[in-house]
């Protein structure tokens, strides 16, 4: 299986570092955005072991995350063109992650991969 077909194979999905602005990452106040519920940390995710995380932050902080998805059983990250560098990948790696870096944004293929998660 490939790791798009992991990521997609989830029940759930979370999105780390939202924002109610398109022009920034991550806002803990905001209890909802654009209708869909938050909540102000992975720790707060109903199922983690059947969520996937798409991670919207700076490398320190997706350093953290990372961490916090391994503790929680969260295995399927996709990194998120500037959420990632060589200490980010290097982490994800010795967690033993199934991480998507280095290439597209979820949010421009998420709705086709969706669409055909049947036939990837």
């Amino acid at each position: 299986m490939s790791l798009t077909q992991r990521f997609i194979s989830n029940s759930q999905f979370a999105v780390v570092g939202a924002s109610t602005s398109r022009a920034k990452y991550g806002n803990k106040k905001e209890s909802e955005i654009e209708g869909i519920r938050t909540v102000s940390s992975v720790d707060q995710l109903e199922d983690p072991q059947h969520t996937s995380v798409s991670i919207i932050t700076p490398p320190n902080i997706t350093l953290g995350v990372l961490k916090d998805c391994k503790r929680l059983g969260i295995d399927n990250v996709w990194l998120q063109p500037g959420a990632e560098d060589n200490s980010v990948l290097e982490c994800a790696q010795e967690l033993g992650l199934n991480v998507i870096a280095g290439g597209p944004c979820i949010l421009v293929q998420g709705p086709s991969l969706l669409l055909h998660r049947d036939t990837l």
